[in-house]
């Protein structure tokens, strides 16, 4: 699926993934400095159908610590140092989040994800993250991917079983954490 210039938010940008319903594009490090302090300007920018929901404390420091470690954000070359945004093709409407927790180590890279409460449950989570999954089989410096999730986050839980992951391990027993895993999938 390739929508129009009119239809995209992310038209002509490095590293873009299309789904059936969703766009995601990893967002500059000036448009994340503008989507942390105005969201109104943001979706102008980004021209967005409208302004998305204010980040939540978590998303905040996620990209504060962004910034500080000096992550390039420059898409193009390193899309793993940037917040990716995940966009309704329908709507032009930003409905959550994506990023790696840095560059791959040994080849995996870790992820993180969320979608706006008003978006939750209609299966866009999946959706995204599978297009994800698949988008880093393209690339030759992955051949994993990682991701924690807390051990009562069954809907994060439920997201990462449909896209392949597998429970690996928890951090301690008296942890919260559970930590998954994909390979690459081997050719034939």
């Amino acid at each position: 699926m390739s929508p129009s210039d009119d239809q995209s938010a992310f038209c002509g940008r490095a590293n873009r993934v299309l789904s059936e319903r969703l766009e995601i594009a990893p967002l500059t490090r000036p448009e994340t400095e503008l989507y942390l302090t105005d969201v109104e300007e943001f979706a102008r920018a980004l021209r967005l159908s409208e302004a998305p929901r204010e980040p939540d404390p978590d998303v905040r420091v996620a990209c504060d610590w962004l910034i500080e470690v000096g992550l390039r954000f420059d898409a193009a070359s390193s899309p793993y140092g940037a917040l990716w945004a995940i966009a309704e093709l329908s709507t032009r409407r930003m409905i959550g989040r994506f990023g790696f927790k840095g560059e791959p180590i040994d080849g995996e890279a870790e992820i993180c994800y969320g979608i706006d409460p008003a978006f939750r449950g209609r299966g866009f989570a999946t959706e995204a993250i599978r297009a994800l999954v698949d988008w880093g089989w393209t690339r030759r410096d992955l051949r994993g991917l990682v991701a924690e999730t807390l051990k009562e986050n069954a809907a994060s839980r439920r997201v990462l079983t449909k896209c392949g992951f597998a429970v690996v391990g928890e951090e301690r027993p008296d942890e919260d954490a559970l930590f998954w895993r994909i390979e690459r999938p081997r050719r034939s």
